[in-house]
């Protein structure tokens, strides 16, 4: 993909249960709300040293979003896109082909997610118990 005119940015289109995109587009508050449905928050699922992070729906769970891809301790909801960061300005930046390669091979595989079963540890013994979230104190 060619390198994006003054006021674009080259990013990842990350839906659920989609394979991500490369795309271009402006790089604007406005684009990205429109992108990810909604007022936006940013989360890091690379080490700050890779300078990239992933704008997503600050509300996507509340909104009941479908889920998508796993990130450390959380999963985020919703699509979202992976973009850059400039360390000079902390603005949103393109991703280099190094940075889209990275973000393609983490976010390549489609997650699938199933709330069907929860689990409970009994504090007294240690045993685990899996049952459907509406037959709980059954």
């Amino acid at each position: 993909m060619d390198k994006p005119e003054q006021g674009y940015i080259r990013v990842l289109l990350v839906e659920p249960l989609m394979p991500p995109v490369e795309m271009i587009m402006p790089a604007k508050l406005e684009a990205y709300q429109k992108v990810v449905g909604g007022l936006i928050e940013v989360a890091y699922p690379f080490d700050r040293d890779a300078k990239m992070v992933a704008i997503c729906n600050e509300e996507g769970k509340l909104l009941d979003l479908p889920l998508n891809r796993s990130i450390e301790y959380d999963i985020i909801a919703g699509t979202f896109i992976v973009c850059g960061t400039d360390p000079e300005t902390g603005d949103f930046a393109s991703l280099t082909d190094e940075q889209m390669k990275q973000a393609k091979e983490r976010f390549g595989p489609i997650e699938i997610f199933s709330v069907e079963l929860v689990y409970e540890v009994d504090r007294k013994t240690g045993d685990i118990k899996f049952h459907r979230p509406e037959d709980r104190g059954r």
